[in-house]
């Protein structure tokens, strides 16, 4: 996941080229997460989806114990946020 300027920079280009992107941010989070909420990178679906590892495997890796992301994409285009340059 990338910074907030990162992701503004690439959806304002995206939007800008005519092509479809969109944020997908972290809503929720249980366990112990990668991300924090408001974390965001793009994608171009809506969706609502949740990714996770169970102890078992986040121990596997080095990892003390797992957790899971709850994250929300919403597409941004010329179509469905026209206002972007404002």
């Amino acid at each position: 996941m990338t910074g907030h300027n990162d992701v503004w920079d690439a959806l304002y280009e995206a939007w800008s080229s005519g092509e479809t992107s969109g944020p997908a941010t972290v809503v929720r989070t249980f366990g112990s997460a990668p991300r924090p909420v408001g974390s965001s990178i793009l994608n171009g679906r809506p969706q609502r989806a949740m990714y996770g590892i169970s102890d078992d495997d986040a121990f596997g890796v080095g990892l003390t114990r797992g957790g899971t992301l709850e994250v929300f994409v919403e597409p941004v285009n010329t179509r469905t946020f026209p206002e972007l340059a404002e």
